[in-house]
């Protein structure tokens, strides 16, 4: 079974072209033109463009004992509905929980998830936590659309860049680049097709994410997705989401790759000094 994603510009974080994109066995098998397969998804007037990578989700997170209310079955298919293929979500131990204990706990839970995923295994001083108000707040299915409204809407940002901050920086700070955040021969079909005049209003009523409210309500976005495949499979068609709980995958990451290397650097070089100086002389001057 052969997709192939006809008649539109890929946007990739330095380049935009037209071609088609052939998709087989969850990777992207060819790019060019006149491509032809099973399943054909047209693309015209839209972007193909990397699926969005959300580094920092907190997905059924144990919290002052309630939990946030999406877990991995919700908030990923939340994800898929506004572009984002991957997310990578916090493992918390609790009090005097051991790290791997932990690590199989957020193992456990992510089974449900629609989209791939990772971990980041946080070290957690809990006589520090926030005690009055939530730590953050739900933006997992309409970052994409407000960020594409507001940047590439207005002009702050190019389509370029808007890959570059949603998948393609964030793939290679986490060592999962080129196969994720990049529509090459070979990477994961992890990809949006962008419709840049497709509007709507954001609404708690409509979304998929299963917490109560939404921050942005209210707020009319331009730019959503047509398609979002996650590893080629279509798990959004304009604008209806076609869930199959499990088909998520965890990707590990091998540590230390090349770009965390030199902005670990980078903060080293930068980080605030004191600087040394000899004593003022007695004469004030």
């Amino acid at each position: 079974m052969t997709t192939v994603i006809k008649n539109g510009t890929i946007v990739t974080a330095d380049l935009s072209y037209e071609a088609d994109v052939l998709i087989e066995g969850g990777k992207i098998a060819a790019i060019g033109p006149g491509l032809s397969g099973d399943e054909v998804l047209d693309a015209t007037g839209c972007y193909v463009m990397p699926g969005g990578i959300d580094p920092h989700t907190h997905l059924e997170m144990p919290f002052m004992g309630t939990y946030s209310s999406d877990d991995f079955e919700s908030g990923t298919r939340a994800a898929l509905a506004g572009g984002t293929t991957m997310v990578v979500d916090f493992a918390l131990p609790s009090p005097g929980q051991g790290l791997l204990d932990a690590l199989k706990m957020w193992d456990n839970k992510s089974t449900r998830a629609h989209c791939d995923y990772s971990f980041h295994m946080a070290i957690t001083w809990w006589d520090s936590d926030f005690t009055k108000i939530p730590n953050g707040t739900g933006g997992i299915e309409d970052r994409l659309p407000m960020l594409w409204t507001h940047g590439v809407g207005t002009g702050r940002i190019t389509p370029n860049e808007f890959v570059a901050v949603t998948s393609t920086n964030i793939a290679k700070i986490l060592n999962l680049y080129p196969r994720k955040g990049a529509v090459l021969v070979g990477s994961d079909a992890d990809l949006v097709v962008w419709d840049p005049k497709k509007t709507k209003t954001i609404s708690a009523t409509g979304q998929q994410s299963a917490i109560d409210y939404n921050v942005f309500e209210g707020k009319k976005v331009r730019g959503l997705p047509r398609y979002t495949l996650s590893r080629g499979r279509v798990a959004l068609a304009d604008g209806e989401v076609t869930p199959q709980e499990g088909w998520g995958e965890f990707v590990k990451r091998s540590p230390n790759g090349a770009v965390n290397k030199a902005l670990s650097s980078w903060k080293a070089l930068t980080a605030p000094r004191a600087i040394e100086r000899a004593g003022i002389p007695a004469s004030g001057v």
